[in-house]
């Protein structure tokens, strides 16, 4: 190949770039965002790399502002890299920036195939969506023009994406680099065809053509995400034990108490590696007797074993010889080992102290100190050792599956994910809560014994109490998310970060799109980690006398996340008290219904 054929081989022709966001532009056609970076590549060779970087930078001068990453992988969560380098560089979104932008990606493609005479892709990317988006605002019950046009469009919207492998649509307000102010309300929509030419050729023109023609302002934004996951925690590689999230310090100071098992507490079944979070207490009157059970998601507890998930378990032997431990067998271990090392850490450092400053006056407040350290730590680990033996607290009684329940909407159903544990006579739940950061809004010692529907369109602020990242807020946008059952599929088993929901063939939720409440957590952090799923949502009102119900009534039952849009998933309270009802054949009356002083 002559220089000149080379040079047009490097050389982007104008429609090839991928200019399919304003905000990021590159070429070839890059993975949809979000993805995932890294740097831990062999990166070219450069006959002067001090020249080269001088040339970029003379490129990159036409840039508001820059800083180059150099070269790395990017690809979609849930898969591997591939062997194709990126040249990265963020920047600043402006006015000029397609245009801009477009010519650097030619000219920085041009002058690395000329340095190394390899074919690198170039990403030039707005710096606040560059490596992970900014979490989303959910849309406020006072919007009413956002959550009309958002309503009058959604089911139309469900039917024009039906060839796609979508995965869920939330309503929210999402970072546009490209818009004034930055926030704007939009249908966003995660898929795992989301690179496909028709989305972006055909099917997004076509729904921004029906919110032009209904007056709408919503915007549209296309998300890649192989599938929802599951908020369980689970090893996938037992080589690599940093891939599994360790449960949260305050949690862990409390898995063996001896006046009863937290709200929040760490639970697994036995000879499991799963671990998640017992959600809290609930009574069950049937035939005349009071069963005292617990409350968790049914993934916690059956997703690696032989029971269908497709279907309800009523109370059955089947599963009622599963024992379920607190904290689960994975936590115990990690807790036991733990404690060791910080005993032996302080015995070690107390022999050798001792032997040094046995006869130094001046060093007897510090060996007293260190002293007391080694009794606390090893009070600590002989806790955790007397405990193992009295960690099972009771046995699987019914499970709801993967399947949906309608509370009277047709077209309208929640998928349901839940389990109730029986537990042993010596077994307790506490349902009073006091260890809340003081931003919780939630007065201390508040009891946990009522449950109320959630409105649509209403607006609450609520928290959680999970094993993996104990106390988050969040607030729960004003319409439901959707989310296409059929797709919840497996992630490549590369990804150590969560277990996901998994089909194998059956048909879980009734083969249909069914509904959940999103919650978005508060400022940077997510609402849950993987461990968290089993946590109940509860009310955490700042202004009370402007929230539907009292500080502490539980609204929901958390069970998933969206790693692309930041959101949690949680089922409504009162879907699962009906679910249960109805698999169970009896009658919840703990906890209670809440009735607003005025209806009593």
């Amino acid at each position: 190949m002559t220089s000149k054929t080379s040079m047009t081989a490097a050389r982007a022709p104008c429609g090839s770039i991928d200019k399919r966001l304003a905000y990021r532009i590159g070429y070839p056609m890059l993975p949809i965002l979000p993805v995932k970076t890294s740097s831990q590549v062999f990166t070219p060779v450069f006959r002067d790399q001090v020249s080269f970087d001088k040339k970029v930078k003379a490129i990159l001068c036409k840039l508001v502002e820059f800083k180059i990453h150099g070269f790395v992988h990017r690809f979609p969560h849930g898969t591997s890299p591939t062997g194709t380098l990126t040249f990265l560089v963020t920047s600043t979104y402006g006015l000029r920036s397609q245009a801009d932008w477009s010519t650097c990606v030619v000219e920085l493609r041009e002058l690395i195939f000329k340095e190394t005479r390899t074919q690198t892709a170039v990403e030039i990317v707005d710096k606040a969506v560059a490596f992970r988006f900014p979490p989303p605002k959910v849309i406020d019950c006072s919007q009413e023009d956002i959550i009309t046009a958002a309503s009058k469009v959604l089911s139309k919207v469900v039917e024009m994406i039906c060839q796609h492998q979508w995965i869920s649509i939330d309503i929210l307000r999402w970072y546009f680099p490209d818009s004034v102010p930055l926030y704007q309300p939009a249908i966003v929509i995660c898929a795992r065809d989301a690179s496909e030419t028709l989305w972006w050729s055909d099917t997004l023109p076509k729904i921004r053509e029906l919110l032009y023609k209904n007056g709408s302002h919503l915007r549209v934004a296309l998300l890649f995400l192989d599938s929802l996951s599951l908020m369980i925690d689970k090893p996938l590689d037992t080589d690599k034990p940093n891939t599994w999230q360790k449960p949260d310090a305050a949690i862990a100071c409390t898995m063996y108490a001896s006046t009863g098992v937290n709200m929040g507490a760490s639970i697994g079944r036995k000879d499991s590696e799963h671990s998640g979070t017992l959600g809290g207490a609930v009574q069950l009157k049937k035939d005349g007797e009071t069963y005292n059970c617990g409350l968790t998601n049914c993934h916690v507890l059956l997703a690696d074993t032989e029971i269908g998930l497709e279907q309800s378990s009523p109370p059955d032997p089947d599963i009622g010889d599963m024992k379920v431990m607190s904290p689960s067998d994975k936590d115990h271990t990690y807790s036991l080992k733990k404690r060791g090392k910080e005993f032996k850490k302080a015995k070690t450092e107390l022999n050798t102290c001792s032997w040094q400053w046995c006869e130094v006056i001046e060093k007897m407040d510090e060996l007293q100190r260190i002293e007391k350290s080694k009794e606390k730590t090893e009070a600590s680990l002989n806790e955790a050792k007397d405990y193992g033996n009295k960690r099972e607290i009771g046995t699987i009684y019914a499970a709801s599956g993967y399947t949906t329940c309608s509370l009277g909407e047709t077209m309208n159903e929640y998928g349901l994910d839940w389990s109730l544990i029986r537990l042993h006579p010596h077994s307790k739940i506490i349902n009073v809560l006091s260890d809340f950061p003081g931003d919780m809004s939630i007065p201390p010692n508040t009891r946990v014994d009522t449950w109320m529907p959630i409105g649509i369109r209403e607006k609450y602020r609520v928290a959680k109490r999970g094993r993996s990242s104990q106390w988050t807020i969040g607030k729960i946008g004003s319409l439901r998310s959707i989310i296409n059952s059929f797709y919840l599929g497996p992630e490549d088993p590369s990804n150590m970060e969560q277990e996901t929901i998994k089909v194998d063939g059956k048909v879980l939720f009734n083969g249909r799109p069914i509904v959940a409440h999103c919650i978005v957590g508060k400022g940077s952090r997510d609402f849950l980690k993987p461990g968290d799923s089993g946590a109940l949502a509860l009310l955490a009102p700042k202004d009370r006398n402007k929230h539907p119900g009292p500080s502490g009534t539980i609204v929901g039952l958390c069970y998933a996340s969206n790693l692309s849009t930041r959101g949690a998933y949680m089922m409504s309270m009162e879907a699962v008290i009906e679910s249960i009802n109805k698999v169970t054949g009896g009658t919840v009356t703990f906890p209670r219904k809440y009735v607003p002083p005025a209806s009593r």
